[in-house]
């Protein structure tokens, strides 16, 4: 069994935001085995368990977090990527910690609104800016 730092990149997984918008996430998850006698006998494969448990985590993540803060006063997927990918971390370091699996870091690596709704919603992202823009200008 290795002890290397390795890596991986999740599918790119088709989520609902918090606010129900549907987004397309994925995320890099570099980890290695930090006890290999958990990882060995508290799971069958603890490859693909860390595997399933990022996938898992990145869900609960990208549900508790709208992809944008419209309102510039709350966290956002796409605004507050620094929270978000600690939140990630701490996330997928507790559901893996029982196959004895230390996280070294998590980041987002594709993060856009799902097909069906992207046209519509870079409408009311350039409708946001320009009000914006007029409410600096008075």
């Amino acid at each position: 069994m290795s002890i290397r730092v390795r890596n991986f990149e999740t599918d790119h997984l088709k989520v609902n935001d918090a606010g129900g918008n549907p987004v397309e996430i994925a995320a890099i998850v570099v980890w290695q085995v930090a006890d290999t006698a958990k990882s060995t006998y508290a799971v069958d494969d603890y490859q693909n368990f860390v595997s399933v448990q990022a996938e898992s985590a990145l869900r609960h993540v990208a549900t508790s977090h709208p992809y944008d803060d419209t309102t510039g006063t709350g966290t956002s997927l796409r605004g507050s990527t620094d929270i978000v990918a600690a939140a990630l971390a701490r996330e997928v370091a507790a559901r893996v910690a029982v196959a004895g699996v230390e996280i070294v870091e998590v980041r987002i690596s594709h993060l856009a609104y799902a097909p069906e709704i992207a046209q519509a919603m870079l409408r009311r992202q350039q409708a946001n800016a320009v009000v914006a823009a007029r409410s600096r200008i008075v």
